[in-house]
């Protein structure tokens, strides 16, 4: 039961606002704060400017001064009277505002010095017998004039000397010290009167009307709260009077809280009364029926009905009421979509339909009066299991806010109940057959253990392995393994792994399974056996009826650690294809030092070896070690490190070989000399027997340099002499055509694996020489002619198996240079080209009429090929049939003033052969 009243005793020691804790005072003295600042600053200035004033005051005294008595000092000094001078500057000290005067005459010499000692009581001159103005006066803040004294004889100035007239600005302060005491009291009394009536003030209009509020809301209870209302004696619309308001709404809003919570309440007795009704009832019909019956209390509907969903997406009517009404067949069941709930149900969202004669989604025939109607699917999470169906008079059913909560919470208690009743079904159909169930269960399991290809055995304190394990452990230890010893079994065979260690370890964890993850890591992980490699897992099965058990999971990962090894060896291989690819030229270079090492060691290990020998033998394999790993040869290299070590072994033990000694190293030495072998096999793609072969260092030479060379020999012989030289720089910019004979032959091996032929490729001519700049773009176009004579020339291995020719076809790529021509011949002994064919491809095309067929030889039918647009596929692919491919060869030969040569013959084979002139 909610408490109804407000506990007033906590309203009752709300305190009263108090002057000094109010936001009022909070506000006045901020601005009090604001104002005092700006007093001080304007009473500061005040006070500075009458101090200005004064000492401006003393300054122009200081200026009388001179004009008075600057005569009468000049004609002392001219006329050298000491007793005049004394006189005159005891009446000038006698002056209020003089600390001080000093005279000097024309050559700078103090003649006469005079001051007033801070402690003399009367205005007197105190001679200083050091002819000097005391430090006193100098420094204690003094202001000082000077001024020259000049003699007038008859209108002629003479000056005679200067004179300096000191002053203190403690006489300043003395004339204003009275004015500033009375700007300071003018200003303290300003503040203090506007800080009483800000106090007077903020009592009068915040704090009286915010102390009314807390006294109005001290009378406050839920019981009352409708025929509350505060007033505030304010003036005006100001801040509080809208607080006035606000508080008087909230009130308002609690009353209709309180009126809500009323019926909240009251919907909650009903949902749990109903929830401890539905516990004790197990048919599904009848829960429904109580469902619905607590839906038309609450929600004044007339009738009601529930359809739950089956296997094929229909809604059959499960409960309804009232129970006297008659159903036709129509209403019996629904399809998902069909009619409002079938909607609501397939859309998965309430419907409210305030009048059916108005909505498109009520089936007419369902009920002829027009009416309310309100469908509820009924949902499991995501899950549909069914929908509420309800319906009532118009403007009866409203379906406000507090009847969808009250209708979403009973339609999840009507799901849960639903999915309860129908667990319980479950579980008495289960029990009826769970032996059964159990059997079968178990043969499964025995069924799944046997089939999953791992091993699994138990054992316990005893180490004797138990009756129940996997088929796979017969597989694996070729015998059965009930009774016997795990540890033997598993570790007898196994030289790397120790039994007695391995069962203290089993020991420690069964006397104190919390070791188990401190151990685990240290047992065995894999096992030889039998050829076979199994991964080991352990599992502590614990147990507090029965004794605890290990499970063994044994998994056969030969093949996996096989492929693991050879995808490691190609990742090896890869690297060193990459490394040796980025420095070419640099790797050649070094097999060619690696072979005059290697030619020197045997020449040291089959000789006497001395000391000396020793670390020359020892820098050698240092270097092979070195070099092979910088190129990623990593086996070469570990090699080398293994003779390597063994010979710093030797050095430790003697300054010589012996000879059964050297005979080791040697044949260790031969086996890093196979190793390389077998490494440079690996590289054939990249670097070719002839670049093993060769000797002569191979130097890189940009275009730019050429030109430089080029014009430095014009220059230095003249154009007439170049020709001479010219030959000669045309040879020197030659260079083997192998590694472009070598593309065509991939080419050719990497198309004939896709096309599922099987091609043998012949190389010749690798040596040729020639200039790239100007065959460039004639190379790289005649990987078109290349790629033709896979998939054009020759035939497929069934078919050259049937005309009688080997399974393999052939085609050769050779290279040639005579008298100035390089040519280029490349020969298929495939099927030849048919002119006819050709002859008929080009008509279609377009690319000859009747008449030139009609007249033309074959050869010059076969020369068609070379046609922009020709090709003799229907189809376009990714290798041929567009037709560009010879013509752009073609082009080039034509730039290049050259000729093709094509001699063919059907069934036999075709030869291309493209000559172009060597230009100078």
């Amino acid at each position: 039961m909610l408490q109804q009243n407000i506990d007033t005793t906590t309203l009752a020691q709300i305190p009263m606002v108090n002057i000094k804790n109010s936001i009022g005072m909070r506000l006045i003295t901020i601005v009090f704060s604001i104002y005092f600042l700006i007093t001080l600053s304007v009473t500061v200035t005040h006070m500075s400017m009458e101090y200005l004033r004064a000492e401006d005051e003393l300054v122009a005294g200081l200026h009388e001064l001179e004009r008075l008595f600057a005569s009468g000092l000049a004609n002392a000094l001219w006329n050298v009277n000491e007793d005049d001078l004394s006189s005159i500057l005891r009446g000038m000290l006698g002056s209020p505002i003089i600390t001080g005067i000093s005279v000097r005459d024309s050559n700078d010499t103090v003649v006469n010095v005079g001051e007033v000692p801070a402690t003399a009581s009367s205005q007197e001159q105190v001679k200083n017998e050091n002819a000097a103005i005391s430090k006193s006066i100098l420094e204690g803040g003094g202001l000082s004039h000077q001024f020259k004294a000049v003699f007038d004889d008859e209108g002629e100035k003479t000056e005679v000397g200067v004179v300096t007239i000191y002053s203190s600005r403690g006489i300043v302060l003395q004339k204003v010290q009275f004015g500033f005491l009375f700007i300071i009291f003018n200003s303290m009394i300003k503040t203090f009167s506007l800080w009483i009536v800000f106090l007077l003030v903020s009592r009068k209009v915040l704090t009286l009307p915010l102390n009314q509020l807390i006294s109005a809301v001290t009378k406050i209870n839920l019981d009352n709260v409708q025929n509350q209302k505060i007033d505030i004696h304010t003036r005006g619309e100001n801040e509080l009077k809208t607080l006035e308001t606000a508080f008087n709404t909230m009130l308002h809003q609690l009353h209709l809280g309180k009126m809500t919570m009323d019926q909240v309440i009251s919907d909650l007795k009903v949902l749990n009364t109903t929830g401890r009704e539905l516990q004790r009832i197990f048919d599904q019909t009848k829960a429904l029926e109580v469902i619905l019956d607590i839906f038309r209390e609450k929600i004044h509907v007339e009738r009601g009905s529930v359809y739950l969903l089956d296997d094929d997406d229909n809604l059959n009517l499960k409960a309804y009421y009232p129970l006297n009404d008659e159903l036709s067949s129509s209403m019996e069941t629904f399809r998902l979509g069909e009619g409002a709930a079938g909607k609501a149900a397939a859309k998965k969202e309430t419907i409210f339909i305030k009048d059916t004669s108005q909505s498109p989604d009520f089936i007419q025939g369902e009920q002829e009066n027009p009416r309310s109607l309100l469908c509820i699917p009924l949902m499991d999470d995501d899950k549909l299991l069914g929908v509420v169906n309800l319906s009532g008079e118009l403007g009866v059913v409203t379906f406000d806010e507090l009847e969808k909560e009250f209708t979403q919470t009973l339609t999840h208690l009507a799901v849960a109940t639903v999915n309860n009743i129908q667990m319980v079904n479950l579980i008495e159909e289960h029990n009826r057959t769970l032996e059964q169930k159990v059997i079968e269960r178990t043969s499964a399991i025995k069924d799944l253990l046997d089939n999953t290809g791992q091993g699994f055995f138990t054992f316990n304190r005893d180490y004797k392995v138990h009756k129940e394990y996997s088929k796979a452990c017969e597989v694996f230890f070729e015998k059965r393994i009930e009774g016997l010893s795990a540890l033997e079994l598993l570790f007898e065979k196994d030289d790397n792994v120790d039994v007695t260690s391995t069962k203290e370890l089993f020991d420690m964890i069964f006397n104190d399974p919390d070791n188990i993850n401190v151990f685990e890591d240290l047992l065995p992980a894999q096992i030889t056996f039998q050829a076979r490699i199994l991964s080991l897992e352990y599992l502590l099965l614990q147990s507090p009826e029965r004794e605890d058990k290990f499970m063994v999971i044994l998994t056969d990962v030969t093949k996996e650690q096989e492929l693991a090894s050879q995808i490691a060896a190609e990742e090896e291989r890869n690297a060193m294809i990459i490394k040796v690819a980025l420095d070419r030229e640099g790797f050649l270079q070094f097999i060619r030092e690696l072979k005059k090492l290697f030619d020197r060691v045997y020449t040291l290990l089959n000789s006497t070896v001395d000391e000396n020998d020793m670390n020359e033998l020892f820098r050698c394999y240092h270097t092979i070690k070195g070099g092979a790993a910088s190129y990623g040869l990593k086996k070469v290299s570990e090699q080398a490190h293994t003779i390597e070590s063994r010979l710093e072994n030797i050095k430790k033990e003697a300054k010589t070989l012996s000879p059964d000694t050297s005979a080791q190293l040697n044949e260790s030495t031969q086996l890093a000399e196979q190793i390389l072998t077998t490494a440079l096999s690996e590289l054939s793609g990249l670097i070719s027997e002839e670049d093993l072969q060769e000797t002569e260092q191979t130097y890189k030479i940009r275009d730019s340099k050429i030109i430089e060379f080029r014009e430095f020999l014009i220059k230095k012989i003249g154009k007439e002499n170049w020709k001479q030289f010219q030959t000669a720089l045309h040879d020197l910019c030659k260079q083997p055509i192998g590694p472009v004979l070598d593309k065509y032959a991939m080419t050719v091996e990497g198309l004939a694996e896709r096309l599922n032929k099987a091609v043998q490729v012949k190389v010749l001519g690798k040596k040729v020489e020639i200039a790239y700049e100007q065959l460039n773009p004639l190379l790289n176009a005649l990987v078109h002619l290349v790629r033709n004579c896979v998939d054009h020339g020759l035939e497929e291995s069934a078919e050259r198996v049937m005309l009688g020719k080997p399974e393999e076809g052939t085609i050769t790529i050779e290279a040639t240079a005579e008298e100035n021509m390089f040519s280029l011949i490349i020969t298929d002994d495939g099927q030849g080209i048919d002119a006819e064919v050709i002859k008929n491809a080009a008509l279609k095309k377009g690319i000859i009429n009747e008449s030139y067929a009609e007249t033309a030889a074959p050869e010059e039918l076969v020369k068609l090929i070379l046609a922009p647009g020709f090709s003799t596929k229907e189809e376009v692919s990714d290798i041929s049939g567009r037709g560009v491919g010879m013509d752009a060869i073609n082009i080039e030969v034509e730039r290049l003033k050259g000729a093709i040569q094509i001699n063919t013959e059907i069934g036999q084979g075709t030869t291309f052969k493209i000559s172009v002139p060597e230009a100078v």
